[in-house]
Order: structure tokens, then C-alpha cells, then sequence
């Protein structure tokens, strides 16, 4: 499998790559996705939790506390494993199922734990201070990609992500606000197309029809966040440490010599 170049790029640039890792492995990916997420539409599906009214959302608001965070713990693990998937992709390896399930495995309670961690401090200073908290979420871009690439723990990957944003800040925040504008974008197209079938078909608005629409596009379309995340991880790595030369140095290494049988 031929990798994606390995060279410093812009945030459009790192777009552009996500896209293509993303038209290459897509299959992979919403699999990934897909085993995921699924059982989070099933406990949905299970707690009667229904969408469709005001009045219906407000009798089922207990239960969906506990569906929004499950919703963020399956999100959090969706993205270990696309991170996983479309780094094997960007270095020229097959990503594999079973194997980027398996990276999200060992990463359980790791990953989700430094994502509500980055979640909590960022919007904290968001909502009070503001600038502050786009500039912490932007520090910690990479957070994920570090646990899952290098196999930290939740502070010191905090450490080790905030070192590698340094001086790339405003790119970091730039690339990460045009991936989701365009996931955004495309999930409202999505669901607003959904309501508009809905009104039209009465049978087609049944909550577990409503919230398998709300799934689907991020199944299907999430995966670019994660890709993204990826790649500005590895944008980061060659500018500040050269990781690019790194990996043509192995290449280029001849391999190591057969140990010789004793005398």
C-alpha cells in the first residue's frame, strides 16, 4: 500500500489528506465505526428514550443524561481506533479491524478519561474566559493521537501533546475548525433532510427511526475527525522533531545480519 507523503502541511493541506485516507480505508473505518456505536443505538433503542416531541424529550431527559454520556465514552473510543486505522494508512500500512479494535481496547478507560479531562478544562475557560479555552482545546489537539500512537497516560499525554502544538497554536486551531465545520455541515444537512422525509411521511418519524438518523452520519462521516487528528499529530512530529527523516532513515537501514552459529 503506498503511504500518503510524508511532509509538513498547511490546514488545508491536511484537509486534502484527510480526505483521501479517508476515500482509501473508508470501509475500514465505518466498520470501525459501525461496532462502536451500534450498541449505543441499541441502549437508545432499550431505554424509550424518543426525540420526536419537546414534551417526549423532557419525560425521557434522565435517561438521556446517561445515553449523552455514553454518547461521548463511544465517541471518545471511535476516534482511538480511527486514529489507530489512519495512522497505519498515512505510514502505507492496511489498517485492520480487528487490530485498531484492539489498540482501542488496551486504551479503554485511558482515552476517555483524557478526553473529559480536556473537555472539562477548555470549556471551563471557554465559557468564563473565553479566548483561553479555544487556546487550551487547540494546545491539546493532538491529545488523543498521543495516547493512542505512543501509549501515554492521560497527564503525561496532556504534557506531551502541549509540547508538540508549540508555536503551531493558530494552525492547530484553524485545522481543527475546518474539519467540523464540514462534519457539522454535513450532519445537518443529513438530519434536516431526515425531518424534512419525516413531515412528509409520518411513518417515517418513529424515535428509533429518528435516532439511527441521528447515528448514521456520524458512522459514516466521523471518521474525517479522526483522521484529521491523525494527521496534524504527524504534522507536528515532522516539523519538531523530524519524524519524516526518522522514518527514511529505517527504510534506508540495511537489514541486521544473521547472527552467526557459535564455532
Amino acid at each position: 500500500m503506498t503511504a500518503i507523503e510524508l511532509r509538513p502541511r498547511s490546514p488545508t493541506e491536511i484537509i486534502d489528506a484527510a480526505f483521501e485516507i479517508l476515500r482509501r480505508e473508508y470501509l475500514t473505518l465505518i466498520t470501525i465505526m459501525a461496532v462502536i456505536q451500534l450498541p449505543l443505538l441499541a441502549v437508545q433503542l432499550l431505554l424509550g428514550i424518543d426525540l420526536s416531541t419537546p414534551e417526549k424529550m423532557a419525560l425521557s431527559a434522565q435517561n438521556q443524561v446517561w445515553v449523552s454520556f455514553l454518547g461521548m465514552y463511544a465517541l471518545a473510543l471511535s476516534t482511538a481506533a480511527t486514529i489507530g486505522a489512519a495512522s497505519d494508512a498515512y505510514l502505507g500500512r492496511k489498517p485492520s479491524v480487528s487490530r485498531e479494535l484492539g489498540l482501542m481496547a488496551r486504551r479503554f478507560f485511558t482515552i476517555p478519561f483524557a478526553v473529559t479531562l480536556r473537555f472539562i478544562v477548555s470549556y471551563f475557560f471557554l465559557l468564563f474566559i473565553f479566548v483561553p479555552g479555544f487556546y487550551l482545546y487547540s494546545r491539546w489537539a493532538t491529545l488523543s493521537a498521543v495516547i493512542v500512537l505512543e501509549d501515554k497516560g492521560p497527564f503525561s499525554g496532556l504534557g506531551r501533546a502541549w509540547s508538540l502544538a508549540e508555536d503551531r497554536v493558530w494552525a492547530s486551531f484553524l485545522t481543527q475548525l475546518i474539519g467540523y465545520v464540514i462534519f457539522i455541515a454535513i450532519w445537518v444537512l443529513w438530519y434536516g433532510g431526515v425531518m424534512l422525509v419525516g413531515g412528509m411521511v409520518p411513518a417515517l418519524a418513529r424515535p428509533g427511526i429518528l435516532m439511527a438518523a441521528q447515528m448514521i452520519p456520524i458512522i459514516l462521516f466521523y471518521p474525517f475527525v479522526g483522521i484529521i487528528t491523525t494527521l496534524m499529530y504527524y504534522d507536528l512530529r515532522i516539523r519538531k522533531e523530524a519524524f519524516d527523516l526518522e522514518m527514511m532513515a529505517n527504510e534506508l537501514a540495511p537489514p541486521a545480519a544473521p547472527a552467526r552459529p557459535p564455532a
